[in-house]
């Protein structure tokens, strides 16, 4: 049986490698949903947990000196919270209406990033909790936190390095919390993390080729790279959720 989902599995936990190491932001996205093609949802979520932590330790390992504390400070603790409310929405809430929300908003992202006038003040406090919980509320209810706080992230204008070393810190606390939180819910089953086990070398090798890519990127290209990953991933988004509906 792993023999037939593994061309999908290892393509999704590349690509999740690769925006883990702030290279192609926003492709992120996309791993959850390949890999459902070949497994039901909540087992490719299920699968995808152990290896975003994982990813994420070395991510944070590789860019643990390019890290924006002030950032963090203002948006660990709305992740959390965010985290939180989709464990107890869980049951309420419909995976297509945050996937078509995450979509929606990321569009209007970039659309508001494109026009020259009437441009959100990116440093105004609230701003950064409502991106952080609408990230940590999207990441727990079907892995797509990323694009909120990309968004955060890239309108601040921040260095390619502190961006991705920020992300990478709040992505690794975000995902902690998931943890106990997946166990309770009985989706962390030896078939699966033997799954995730075999799949680590993947990701692992997603985010060490991204982190070298990220770092050889000039700072323009960075940007209209993580701006791409974020268009596709917002179609994406709303295109999953309108099937669902």
């Amino acid at each position: 049986m792993f023999a037939d989902v593994l061309p999908a599995a290892i393509a999704a936990v590349l690509l999740m490698g690769l925006s883990k190491s702030g290279f192609a932001n926003g492709f992120g996205a996309f791993a959850t949903p390949l890999m459902a093609l070949a497994m039901p949802i909540t087992q490719a979520a299920a699968v995808m947990l152990p290896l975003l932590l994982v990813m994420d330790m070395v991510s944070v390992f590789s860019l643990r000196k390019s890290v924006d504390g002030v950032v963090l400070k203002h948006c660990l603790p709305a992740g959390v919270c965010g985290v939180l409310l989709g464990w107890l929405l869980l049951s309420v809430v419909s995976l297509a209406v945050v996937s078509v929300l995450v979509g929606a908003m990321t569009l209007c992202f970039l659309l508001q990033r494109l026009l020259p006038a009437g441009r959100i003040d990116w440093h105004w406090r609230p701003i950064a909790w409502l991106m952080a919980a609408l990230s940590g509320f999207a990441s727990f209810i079907c892995h797509a936190g990323g694009p909120p706080m990309m968004m955060y992230c890239l309108a601040r204008n921040m260095a390619p390095g502190h961006l991705a070393g920020t992300s990478a810190v709040f992505f690794f606390m975000v995902n902690v919390m998931k943890w106990p939180l997946y166990y309770q819910m009985n989706l962390l089953s030896s078939g699966n993390m033997h799954m995730a086990l075999a799949l680590l070398p993947v990701g692992i090798a997603g985010v060490l080729l991204g982190v070298y890519l990220a770092g050889r990127l000039q700072r323009q290209w960075f940007y209209r790279v993580s701006y791409a990953g974020l268009l596709l991933a917002g179609v994406k988004l709303i295109i999953d959720g309108a099937q669902r509906w």
